[in-house]
């Protein structure tokens, strides 16, 4: 007995290092789950003992908690590195609203959103070459070596066609798709056990990521969206590059040029001027805003809103206003007394222009609203890092990896609920968060069902969370009364409002969007029922 055991075992063990060198997709799911799991248990063990066991108070709670933080932040963050792909995406994710993860978390991931790991050019133009079938000098004059960005699945270049035009060349990786299926398999099976209110969320991101490896499903998205824009009121406001489909494959997109910047990169110089207007950097200003915001917090009190649009338009014609006086100076005293000797005076070239953030957000969140209610077309993925503020003044939408459509019976069920979320009683939010989206918990307590409704299409501050993140209050629904049932097919739709209203909160503009979205929700059940 004791040596079939054995040779079980030998056999066994040398099973399991042959997989470990022969099947790269065996070999990365054992690296995440050697990596993750023993952190996962240290924090459920930790857990139990503060809410269980010691019933300790919330200080003591949370220092414990950051223990944890600052003990395996680091680590899994190089967890994320070594395997990158869909591992990558999920931090980017996670690090699209500020309440998502911890601090510690966040400060590794929030740079994956515009500085994520890049492949040399060269290795990108062996790519290329290799879609195409042929040189890439012929159908490319020439390729910035610098990428624009880098992702979990692709990697972004400016590049110059043999006409002179300036393109943009989005290139997947090779490995891409099969690390995708075996990752998103990996994930689903973690979080069965450890997070399975996450499950229909994963069920969806795998559905959408299965069609984003066709780059020229991606330039038909990308070519039907844009049509929808030009045709709709947003027209003269926003944009999205059309394709060049002639040039585009499975594995190369190749779009028309944006001239712009990222708004990711806009918000932090609007920052930066607010901050040389205070005499503070810009990280000195984020430490005053946290400490106004902890006291406010201590006083059971929400932050303090940003200003106004029509406030924000009086702030940015006194800037300019400003910036013209400057530059007058620069042209006449400035050549025997420039302003470099100052010390008043910055010595670096100032940002460009600050923004009207409470505008912006606005006509995002429309444009957005009228995407999916009107068109049943939409980017499941509007974070800052695909949206560009365009030297003419318009928006520029960008990567439509993660499109969605959306029925004329679908969007009928979201109108529904958003009327009732913005207009209705709170039994008419239960009564359309269960007949028309068809979510089902385990004893359909009418509390969570109302709540759910609120955070997946409207808002999420302090009076709807009730004072939690917005993350720990799922956790907190969930916990009370399990999601047994939700259709994935709206789920990109919430996560849509989740990433908007993330990036409102960020800025201090906290938004209603059923109250943003009403009007488009009525027009489309006048035109469909």
């Amino acid at each position: 007995m004791t040596k079939a055991i054995g040779s079980v075992a030998v056999v066994g063990g040398a099973s399991f290092y042959y997989l470990l060198q022969t099947d790269p997709g065996f070999a990365r799911s054992m690296y995440f789950y050697v990596n993750a799991v023993p952190a996962y248990v240290h924090y459920r063990a930790v857990q139990r003992y503060v809410e269980d066991i010691g019933h300790l108070g919330p200080d003591e709670a949370d220092a414990w908690y950051n223990y944890l933080h600052d003990k395996y932040a680091t680590p899994l963050y190089g967890t994320v590195l070594t395997l990158r792909g869909f591992y990558i995406k999920l931090a980017q994710i996670a690090s699209t609203r500020g309440d998502f993860l911890p601090k510690q978390y966040m400060d590794h991931c929030k740079t994956l959103q515009s500085d994520a790991p890049s492949t040399p050019a060269p290795e990108m133009i062996n790519i290329l070459e290799a879609s195409y079938g042929k040189p890439f000098h012929d159908i490319f004059q020439s390729i910035d070596p610098t990428p624009l960005g880098a992702a979990s699945i692709s990697q972004v270049h400016k590049a110059v066609l043999l006409d002179g035009t300036t393109v943009v060349v989005k290139v997947q990786f090779p490995e891409a798709e099969a690390n995708f299926r075996n990752d998103i398999t990996t994930i689903k099976r973690f979080a069965a056990v450890a997070q399975p209110a996450h499950l229909p969320f994963l069920n969806e991101i795998e559905k959408q990521f299965l069609t984003e490896f066709d780059y020229r499903r991606e330039a038909d998205n990308l070519d039907l969206v844009r049509a929808n824009l030009a045709a709709s009121p947003y027209a003269r406001k926003f944009v999205v590059p059309k394709s060049y489909p002639d040039l585009c494959t499975k594995e190369v997109l190749v779009m028309e040029y944006l001239q712009g910047r990222k708004l990711i990169d806009a918000i932090y110089n609007h920052f930066e001027i607010v901050a040389s207007e205070l005499g503070v950097t810009v990280d000195e200003l984020a430490a005053m805003q946290a400490k106004t915001d902890a006291e406010r917090e201590a006083k059971g009190l929400a932050k303090v809103m940003g200003p106004s649009e029509s406030t924000m338009r009086l702030y940015q014609t006194l800037w300019r206003a400003k910036q013209a006086a400057l530059t007058m100076y620069d042209y006449t005293l400035g050549y025997m007394y420039p302003r470099s000797l100052d010390p008043r005076f910055s010595t670096h070239k100032q940002p460009r222009e600050l923004l009207n953030f409470p505008e912006l957000l606005r006509l995002i969140v429309e444009v957005h609203g009228y995407e999916i209610f009107v068109n049943g077309c939409f980017n499941g993925d509007p974070h800052p890092g695909n949206i560009m503020l365009l030297d003419d003044g318009r928006i520029g939408l960008i990567d439509y990896g993660q499109v969605k459509h959306l029925s004329t019976d679908q969007r009928k069920r979201l109108a529904r609920l958003v009327v009732a979320l913005a207009e209705g009683t709170n039994d008419d939010v239960v009564r359309s968060v269960t007949t028309d989206v068809g979510l089902v918990t385990k004893h359909m307590d009418p509390y969570v069902l109302e709540k759910m409704g609120r955070t997946m299409m409207d808002r999420d501050d302090w009076e709807i969370t009730e004072g939690m993140n917005i993350q720990l209050f799922v956790e907190y629904l969930q916990k009370r009364d399990p999601i047994l049932h939700q259709e994935d097919d709206y789920i990109m739709a919430y996560r849509v409002s989740l990433l908007l209203r993330g990036l409102s909160n960020a800025l201090r503009y906290p938004v209603s969007h059923a109250n943003m979205w009403k009007a488009l929700a009525k027009q489309t059940l006048a035109e469909h029922e």
